[in-house]
């Protein structure tokens, strides 16, 4: 992924699929989970999660490679 930087922000090419919150996502480690929060924009964004098997959890969405349900 390039850091050109710049732009407005929207676009979602190389990070996840854009969450809102109360959007149910699957984590490779941490199971399923309900987005809380979400702060930023790109893959530094970082997204609160209430997973069931580990509470809640702040992960950076360029690593935390989600899956939306």
């Amino acid at each position: 992924s390039s850091s050109s930087g710049g732009g407005s922000g929207m676009r979602y090419a190389d990070a996840a699929p854009a969450l809102r919150i109360g959007q149910r996502v699957m984590h490779a480690k941490f199971g399923e989970g309900i987005v809380l929060n979400c702060e930023g924009s790109d893959s530094n964004a970082r997204v609160q999660v209430n997973f069931a098997a580990v509470g809640s959890k702040w992960l950076v969405m360029g690593y935390a490679n989600l899956q939306t349900l």
